[in-house]
């Protein structure tokens, strides 16, 4: 979750949210709460960008509450039913698999070659 909540309970927009999500696509986080009117920046950012997100859109606490501590599991169908009945716009862009060609894909060669040059 980034953004800021005021006294009354309502989520306000965030600045640099191409980057925030630049941060999260390095350290592999894949679901994003982001303030419903950062919707309109996400739009802008190419499709590539966006790949392997889930973001959810929230306007207020209640919404973001139900979504950091879900009454059912995260996977059931019904906690996606759950928020889309308080409001949350949720979107889910196809799977990425920059973690797995960069991190998973690095070949580590397992002979310590400092040794030799001893």
């Amino acid at each position: 979750m980034t953004g800021e909540i005021t006294t009354y309970g309502e989520v306000v927009s965030i600045g640099g949210v191409r980057e925030k999500l630049t941060a999260c696509k390095n350290h592999n986080v894949t679901r994003v709460i982001l303030p419903m009117s950062n919707k309109k920046n996400v739009k802008k950012l190419p499709d590539e960008f966006k790949t392997g997100f889930t973001i959810y859109y929230v306007k207020n606490i209640k919404q973001l509450y139900n979504i950091c501590f879900p009454a059912v599991d995260s996977e059931n169908p019904e906690f996606k039913a759950k928020l889309e009945e308080l409001g949350v716009e949720i979107e889910q862009f196809e799977k990425d698999n920059f973690n797995e060609v960069v991190f998973e894909g690095e070949i580590i060669d397992a002979q310590n070659k400092i040794n030799n040059l001893l």
